[in-house]
């Protein structure tokens, strides 16, 4: 054996011993986090305690760290991680060919141990969070008893709110309305409405643009919070007044609130709380957009007759610029993706679990204005 084949031998050796201790390490703690996930199917107080406690901690921490980048860190690792694995990869080949050693065992050991801490890290920092409290039983919202006339006059309040505010909105000339502001001054406006509607809010959140948002819109996503890197990715291309939502939306996610319903309805108080007349009507308009649906043709056809002038353009618009859009193949892989994923995690009704804010929404009315809905 010549020099260079010993120093590789002795190499080698420290390699497979760090990488054993590393398995072993990743095993151990995924075994904790699996142990957690299962501790918070058996008990909802349990999911709360650790997703308002550890959980927390792990997801400010991770925010604190990515807040800062001018750019969208899971958006590049789309791109880096794959690139990265190819080219370790062939390293690994090279090594095995030429030597004679375990390379790409080594390899494929390493692989497995990063998506074991990975499965760690999503379980503890927001898995469990699919497990706590419904915020319907938290808030004493009354869900079970909604008739589709408390529907109907909910929709008829938002399209009022959304009136109310739309003479400050300002409106391009297709009809879609343009947020005053810039990115960060919308997030941290939305931050405000959360620190009046939730306690114990976070001082920082980590919010992004995406870069490629124009293709990433013929999925049909809005928004995307990544609990491996602690932030929430924003489809910039989307009209404005679906930007400022869906914001809002992942922010919520950013907090721990897991199901599509809670983070859509807390997305709505952050916005209505927000003392922002954009953010108040960005909220009202798409309230009516999924009380809609829950009407039905001709109810749904008599609010929208009944609009005004502005919101009425505002949907107009939207309809016109997704069009292009909406029959996508992208759009068909990733909801079912999607709909896959939260169905894992408990989410029965999967993807539909997004148009449930209805009721939460119509709940919440009911319960902080029923004067209104007095017969």
């Amino acid at each position: 054996m010549n020099t260079e084949q010993a120093l590789i031998e002795r190499g080698t050796h420290k390699k497979h011993t760090f990488t054993r201790v590393f398995l072993i390490a990743s095993s151990i703690l995924l075994a904790y986090s699996v142990a957690v996930f299962a501790a918070g199917i058996l008990s909802a107080d349990f999911a709360e305690v650790y997703s308002e406690g550890i959980s927390s901690y792990i997801r400010r921490f991770l925010a604190l760290l990515t807040f800062a980048l001018p750019f969208s860190l899971t958006e590049a690792l789309v791109f880096i991680l794959p690139l990265a694995a190819a080219v370790l990869l062939i390293r690994a080949l090279v090594m095995h060919f030429k030597y004679k050693k375990k390379a790409v065992s080594l390899y494929f050991v390493r692989l497995f141990t990063v998506i074991l801490l990975l499965a760690s890290l999503f379980i503890n920092s927001f898995g469990i969070c699919y497990k706590r409290y419904d915020l319907a039983d938290k808030m004493e919202l009354d869900v079970r008893d909604i008739s589709s006339e408390d529907v109907f006059r909910t929709a008829a309040i938002m399209s009022a709110l959304a009136e109310r505010v739309s003479p400050s909105v300002i409106y391009n000339s297709d009809g879609s309305s343009h947020m005053p502001y810039d990115f960060r001054t919308m997030h941290e406006k939305i931050k405000a409405g959360y620190e009046k509607t939730l306690y114990n809010v976070p001082h920082v959140f980590s919010v992004k643009p995406v870069a490629l948002s124009e293709p990433w819109t013929y999925t049909h996503i809005s928004g995307m919070y990544m609990p491996l890197t602690g932030e929430s990715n924003v489809n910039v291309n989307y009209p404005d007044f679906v930007i400022t939502f869906s914001t809002a939306h992942e922010m919520a996610h950013q907090m721990g609130y897991a199901s599509e319903d809670e983070a859509n309805f807390l997305a709505f108080l952050a916005c209505i709380n927000s003392g922002d007349d954009y953010l108040v009507y960005s909220a009202a308009l798409n309230a009516v957009d999924y009380l809609f649906s829950d009407l039905g043709g001709i109810a749904s056809g008599f609010i929208m007759d009944n609009l005004d002038v502005c919101s009425r353009g505002e949907l107009g618009a939207y309809s016109a610029f997704f069009a292009k859009y909406r029959n996508s193949k992208a759009s068909v892989v990733t909801s079912e993706i999607n709909d896959s994923y939260l169905k894992s995690l408990g989410v029965t009704d999967g993807v539909q679990n997004y148009s449930k804010v209805s009721e939460l929404i119509v709940a919440y009315m009911i319960k902080k204005y029923p004067h209104l809905y007095q017969k």
